[in-house]
């Protein structure tokens, strides 16, 4: 009988453990010129999150300028960066699916 009881506690605390923590989400993210509001393709963006649970991710915009990360929710440090542009970094939360658009500007121009 105990057993049975401590064996219903820990799946308790699993069962709560569990639901406390974060979901995925898919984080889609837009980066445009802010001389001409164009997209700007093959942009480098990296996602570091705050806790270090995992190393940052890279990805280069479509030709679209934009990218899609999937990602547990959080507090992340984003980095986006182009030849002939200043680069721009921002953190944000993400907890659910967003989007996201960041604009650089052009450097001597």
């Amino acid at each position: 009988m105990r057993f049975a009881a401590i064996l219903i506690l820990m799946i308790l605390l699993l069962a709560f453990i569990s639901g406390c923590t974060t979901g995925n989400a898919e984080i889609i993210l837009a980066v445009k010129t802010t001389s001409a509001g164009q997209p700007l393709p093959d942009v480098r963006v990296s996602l570091t999150p705050e806790n270090d649970n995992f190393a940052s991710r890279l990805q280069n915009t479509d030709a679209n300028g934009t990218t899609v990360f999937t990602i547990e929710g959080g507090k992340y440090l984003i980095s986006a960066s182009k030849d002939g542009y200043a680069t721009s970094v921002l953190d944000e939360y993400f907890y659910e699916n967003s989007e996201l658009t960041i604009e650089l500007t052009p450097i001597g121009g």
